[in-house]
C-alpha cells in the first residue's frame, strides 16, 4: 500500500513508479493519494512491486511539481512499513 501526501500547488499525479516500472497510474488531482493493497488500482507484472533491499520509487505530475512537502509511506505485505518526509 503507498500513502503519499503532496503539494496541493503540484499538478495532477499521474503515475508511480518503481525501478523505473510503472506500477500505478490514473489522475489524481488532490493529494493525498491512497494506493490500497487490492491489486485493482495496481498495473504491471506483480514483481515490478518486489522489493530485496532498496529500490527507487518515482511519482510523476503534470507539468510542475514541487521539490519538497511530501510524505510518503509505503506498507508491505508483511506488514512492515517505511516513510520519509521531504
Amino acid at each position: 500500500m503507498i500513502d503519499l501526501d503532496w503539494p496541493k500547488a503540484n499538478d495532477t499525479l499521474f503515475n508511480i513508479l518503481v525501478n523505473g516500472a510503472t506500477v500505478w497510474n490514473g489522475e489524481d488531482d488532490e493529494p493525498p493519494t491512497h494506493i490500497p493493497t487490492y491489486i485493482d488500482p495496481w498495473v504491471g507484472v506483480p514483481s515490478a512491486r518486489d522489493v530485496n533491499i532498496s529500490v527507487t520509487l518515482e511519482a510523476l505530475f503534470g507539468i510542475s511539481a514541487a521539490g519538497s512537502e511530501y510524505n510518503l509511506s509505503v506498507t508491505f505485505n508483511n506488514g512492515c512499513q517505511i516513510s520519509a518526509v521531504n
